[in-house]
């Protein structure tokens, strides 16, 4: 009975493993073996080169040059002995103490057929050292790797932006897309807005390894894909000549061509030096730019908004010719040096007062008092319906990453987030681009051109080709202004430059008529903004220009004799 019993349990037991066998080997043979063939087979990146940005000229901004890092092969080193030796020959050889490789061995090892980064671009007397001591050292060698090159720097910083080691959070959403633990990802500029077309695609090797994750074989290898180049609508010179021009001051250069929207030129200052960001060694200068109180990394182009003073009469005459509310010629002011309001006197910057004008002298004088009139004829409304068409409150459409669309107020705004109502005092400071109104320099250069172009709106844009690809760019639309009022415009515009006792006199350039319009913002506590904006020549405009100076002081003084300076190199370069 009992030899009964023990056959019965033996033959369960067989059954059981009989019944785990097929199910292992059959039922789910197929998972396990995809399984093990995954546990066998890894792939070994090789970096695809990053695709160039060029100038319009076909100068290159930014490109990849080969550099060499110096790497250890965990496969070539048999031991941990053979291990320590081989870091403790490195550490003689680079003059690191020996806990720092080691630290630098540990951060970076990821698998023994994986290359382990010690040092990155290094010099040509390290590599030919690395190379006579093969025999010593067969684990380390030296690997040739795309380093990105930024030929203007820091004059073309805030519009190509840098590139720097991808982040937990960025790997996560991107991993999908084939980026990497301690890939370089475009943190700004074009280099972020483009950077899925910059970077191409990966290729790399599908090796076999053994039990303890050794390459043994290797199975198939993919070539990379070069990233697409871009092609600009910048000149390397002009944005080289605007750098300059700013001298480290804060402040921001937009050059349009105001025909189709092509930025020749967007220059931001302080700007920053886009090579650390790349360099891990560089630790201390990405602190100390990030830390700068200046604050280097920001576009002062685009994604700063500021009070636009008196260049923003340029809005203020087209709402009050349009409207029929100025007449040229007819509707003058007396300008006593301020203007009486509610007990209250906003005042005039000629203080002794400009006495009678009309638009054309008021404009070319920048006469507030006229402006507070005219802004109390026109009306709140209509002032804040021809600042949208003309762009304001609104994001252009640049392709860079970060603008902000400035600000237009109006007096549901102003009752729902300040709890009070619109007065007519402020009606008076927004006719003269005080008060509440902001804009960026890129919506200033935007604003020009609609006066230089013949009254149409322009969507600025900096990128003209993708590989081989022509990028197709907006249709210019006009805006509901009259040709007539635009010439009116005009007019006053060439006035403020070219005659006496206009503004904008150091705009001046020998042997080409400049037209322009200067602001001087007020800031409480601060000196004021300076601004000029203006196109050239005159009776065909090719360019239109936005110059502005944070705290710079007069606009007329201090940003109107930049707009000369570019105008001139673009007239030497044969440009205008």
């Amino acid at each position: 009975m009992r030899f009964k019993i023990f056959t019965l349990i033996i033959s369960a037991v067989f059954i059981i493993l009989s019944l785990c066998l097929f199910w292992v080997q059959i039922i789910k043979g197929g998972y396990y073996y995809r399984l093990s063939q995954n546990n066998r087979i890894r792939l070994v990146p090789e970096d695809a080169r990053r695709g160039n940005i060029y100038d319009a000229k076909g100068r290159a901004l930014a490109d990849s040059a080969l550099s060499y890092d110096l790497v250890i092969s965990p496969q070539e080193v048999r031991n941990k002995k053979e291990k320590a030796r081989t870091l403790e020959k490195l550490s003689l050889v680079l003059g690191i103490p020996l806990h720092n490789i080691e630290v630098i061995y540990k951060k970076n090892y990821t698998a023994p057929f994986a290359d382990v980064v010690i040092l990155k671009n290094i010099s040509r007397e390290l590599i030919f050292k690395i190379e006579q001591l093969n025999q010593e050292l067969p684990a380390a060698s030296v690997k040739p790797k795309p380093q990105r090159r930024y030929m203007l720097n820091e004059a073309s910083a805030h519009v190509l932006g840098y590139l720097s080691e991808i982040n937990s959070e960025q790997l996560a959403r991107l991993t999908q897309y084939g980026y990497r633990r301690q890939d370089l990802i475009g943190k700004s500029g074009l280099e972020k807005a483009f950077d899925m077309i910059l970077r191409g695609e990966d290729g790399g090797m599908q090796i076999e390894v053994n039990n303890k994750n050794f390459q043994v074989a290797v199975l198939g290898s993919k070539p990379p894909k070069n990233g697409m180049d871009l092609h600009l609508t910048l000149d390397a010179d002009l944005q080289a000549c605007a750098y300059s021009l700013l001298a480290g001051r804060r402040g921001a250069v937009v050059l349009l061509n105001p025909n189709d929207g092509s930025v020749l030129s967007m220059v931001s200052s302080p700007a920053f030096d886009a090579d650390v960001f790349t360099k891990a060694e560089d630790s201390d200068k990405i602190r100390a730019t990030l830390r700068d109180v200046s604050l280097p990394l920001l576009n002062r182009a685009i994604q700063n908004q500021y009070p636009p003073g008196s260049i923003f009469k340029i809005v203020t005459s087209a709402a009050g010719l349009q409207t029929k509310k100025i007449l040229p010629g007819s509707t003058v002011f007396y300008c006593p040096g301020f203007y009486a309001l509610g007990g209250r006197r906003f005042y005039c910057d000629e203080k002794e007062g400009h006495g009678k004008l009309d638009l054309l002298d008021a404009f070319k004088r920048s006469c507030n008092v006229f402006f507070f009139k005219a802004g109390e004829k026109i009306g709140q409304d209509s002032i804040a319906s021809y600042a949208y068409s003309f762009g304001l409150g609104r994001l252009t459409g640049i392709e860079l990453p970060g603008e902000v669309k400035g600000f237009v107020p109006d007096k549901n705004w102003k009752r729902r987030i300040i709890g009070e109502n619109w007065f007519d005092g402020d009606t008076l400071n927004f006719s003269i681009g005080q008060g509440y109104v902001l804009m960026t320099s890129l919506q200033a250069a935007v604003m020009v051109s609609v006066i230089a172009n013949g009254g149409k709106l322009v969507q600025p844009h900096m990128v003209d080709m993708i590989g081989n690809t022509k990028v197709k760019t907006q249709p210019l639309r006009q805006l509901p202004i009259s040709i007539r009022n635009v010439d009116i415009i005009k007019e006053c515009m060439f006035n403020v430059v070219q005659s006496e006792g206009g503004t904008g006199a150091y705009a001046r350039v020998e042997g080409l008529n400049v037209s322009g319009k200067t602001g001087t913002a007020q800031v409480t506590g601060h000196p004021p903004h300076a601004w000029f904006v203006g196109f050239a020549p005159s009776e065909n405009p090719k360019a239109a220009i936005a110059v502005f100076l944070e705290n710079g002081g007069y606009g007329g003084d201090q940003s109107a004799p930049i707009a000369a300076a570019m105008f001139k190199k673009m007239k030497q370069e044969g440009m205008l």
